[in-house]
């Protein structure tokens, strides 16, 4: 049996260096899609949810997220103020929207990717996990 360094396990393990995963923000107000993106990203991510815009506008204020992602179907014009808000804590922050319109693959514009409802999460897990 061979047996390894303990520096080469460290230098080869990805994000153990960095000691914590990456924030992500969802925005959804479907609770059992909410659990399910948090229940499968869990492992790689430090995921938090939240239902609506002001819930999510709310930790955007006072925390700051690498990736936020967030449903096209809420109210008011939610996900474009929520994509701007986490923006200004974050101008590096990837912004992954869910569109219920047809989309034949994601689509990247303006810094947003978007992705189509009903979604495969590991997807999503490769969009998230672009440079993140």
């Amino acid at each position: 049996m061979v047996v390894k360094e303990i520096s080469d396990v460290v230098r080869h393990t990805p994000n153990f260096n960095a000691g914590v995963r990456p924030k992500v923000l969802l925005v959804e107000p479907d609770s059992l899609l909410r659990w399910s993106v948090e229940a499968y990203l869990q492992h790689r991510f430090a995921v938090e949810s939240v239902s609506n815009r002001p819930a999510a506008e709310a930790r955007l204020r006072v925390d700051e997220f690498n990736a936020v992602i967030v449903a096209d179907d809420l109210s008011e014009h939610g996900a474009d103020s929520i994509a701007a808000l986490a923006r200004l804590g974050n101008p590096d922050v990837r912004v992954i929207r869910t569109v219920t319109n047809a989309l034949a693959t994601p689509i990247t514009r303006d810094g947003v990717s978007r992705l189509e409802k009903p979604f495969q999460l590991s997807k999503l897990e490769e969009l998230l996990s672009t440079d993140l």
